[in-house]
């Protein structure tokens, strides 16, 4: 019995990758040069072994790294990254940090990073270890300076921004899907707070 047990265990193998490779054969857009259907663990194969490195234009992952344990997932992106077709080694580096608590910079020098995309990330942190990890993101980037970028938490509502940041200094105000999470008895206080600290000829953007 295990013998046949050890015989058959590669068919089923077998058969899932042949799916696979049967179900990118009939779509329309399928080329046997640009397409291939493999399977691997991305925290432990090298994807190069399957696909020319610097080769990929786009990579899609859909519920895929949120099934990737915490302490592989730098393994799981270097190995995604290479495969890139931008992907230089002396300007990128997958890494694992708590944005709360370490600092970037033991990771990416200063003012080195052009754009930062962070998308649900925020959502996951604290509010009262938020302008911590705004803060350590902001550093990073190439436009940063201390002088001019300040992060910090408050409450538009009843906290007074003049105590963070200096009356008419701003110019531009963003403010995406803020307005709308504020209560209607409040919202008065809440312009008049952000109005406050905008320039004379600034200008305030909402969605």
């Amino acid at each position: 019995m295990a013998h046949d047990a050890q015989r058959h265990a590669p068919c089923r193998t077998t058969r899932c990758e042949s799916d696979s490779h049967t179900v990118c054969e009939n779509h329309a857009l399928y080329r046997p040069e640009r397409c291939k259907a493999f399977r691997c663990d991305l925290t432990q194969d090298d994807l190069r072994h399957h696909v020319p490195q610097a080769s990929v234009d786009v990579v899609t992952l859909i519920f895929v790294l949120s099934a990737i344990h915490p302490d592989k997932m730098a393994r799981a992106l270097e190995n995604i990254f290479r495969n890139h077709a931008l992907y230089r080694p002396e300007r990128c580096k997958a890494f694992r940090c708590d944005l709360t608590q370490d600092d970037l910079r033991h990771h990416v020098p200063q003012a080195s990073v052009d754009v930062v995309t962070l998308i649900f990330v925020l959502s996951a942190i604290h509010p009262d270890k938020m302008a911590r990890a705004l803060e350590n993101i902001f550093r990073n980037h190439a436009l940063y300076r201390p002088e001019r970028c300040k992060a910090f938490r408050c409450d538009l509502t009843q906290d007074d921004l003049r105590h963070h940041v200096p009356q008419a200094s701003v110019d531009v105000v963003t403010l995406i899907f803020v307005l709308s999470a504020i209560h209607p008895d409040k919202m008065a206080r809440a312009l008049e707070n952000i109005f406050r600290v905008r320039t004379g000829k600034g200008r305030a953007a909402f969605i």
